[in-house]
């Protein structure tokens, strides 16, 4: 059974979410917050396990719902936030450049149909593999969901960050820096310019990264010692992995 929240400072559809989720299986408490303050002192009691949360605050959006995003990432990165707006297109392009909890999104006004997918998935177990495991960029115009793993490494030049997959090279406006915050351990700049996905290298050099897929990275000589030091570490973690099996 699983304890919700809900917040939104309109009260009309705080009610009504609160009302749905409250009758519905595999729920056993279901509490709504008209103020994100009283919700983040909540959440460090452990009291809930799934966050509804609105993006739609008359002062605004980021001062409040994407304060309180990064607030609850910090309490724990294992609540599962579902969030609310009018406005889907503006709240993922913010919510998708910070390290917050990210398990799914809903356009008000909120549907009881969708609202019990998302229960019963959670319920099911779902959502251990979301979207934080993801990134999301602007590719000319369009907004793409890119999942770490298939990420081989990121290429910056002026305000540009160039995406590199298996499939295909994503580019999109931003800085090699903020993207570094978002992705997993597994990644490691090697030069001011790149960042590598070490589950892609082949080999290291002290001069370049040569890559499965046959990519050959630069490794400036100030990023050397650090990146062959990670690397060793992520593959000794793997070596040990391996042997507890």
């Amino acid at each position: 059974m699983m304890n919700v929240a809900v917040c939104d400072e309109d009260r009309l559809t705080l009610r009504q979410v609160v009302e749905k989720i409250s009758h519905m299986k595999g729920t056993s408490v279901c509490e709504g917050y008209d103020n994100f303050q009283e919700l983040i002192q909540a959440l460090r009691s452990g009291r809930y396990q799934i966050v509804f949360l609105s993006m739609d605050w008359k002062n605004s959006c980021e001062r409040y719902g994407l304060q309180t995003a990064r607030q609850i990432y910090k309490i724990s990165p294992d609540i599962k936030v579902i969030y609310m707006t009018a406005n889907p297109q503006q709240v993922v392009e913010q919510l998708f450049l910070e390290p917050v909890n990210r398990s799914g999104f809903l356009v008000k006004p909120v549907e009881g149909e969708i609202l019990t997918k998302y229960i019963e998935y959670f319920v099911r177990g779902g959502g251990k593999q979301d979207l934080n495991d993801s990134l999301i960029i602007r590719n000319k115009g369009v907004m793409q969901l890119i999942r770490f793993d298939e990420i081989l490494y990121m290429e910056s030049s002026g305000h540009t960050v160039g995406v590199r997959t298996r499939t295909k090279n994503l580019y999109c406006y931003g800085s090699l820096g903020k993207f570094k915050e978002l992705l997993p351990e597994y990644f490691v700049q090697c030069h001011k310019s790149y960042l590598v996905n070490m589950k892609e290298i082949r080999c290291l050099e002290r001069n370049c990264i040569s890559t499965i897929q046959g990519d050959r990275i630069p490794v400036s000589k100030s990023r050397y010692g650090d990146t062959r030091e990670r690397y060793f570490r992520y593959m000794e973690g793997i070596r040990l992995a391996g042997e507890m099996k």
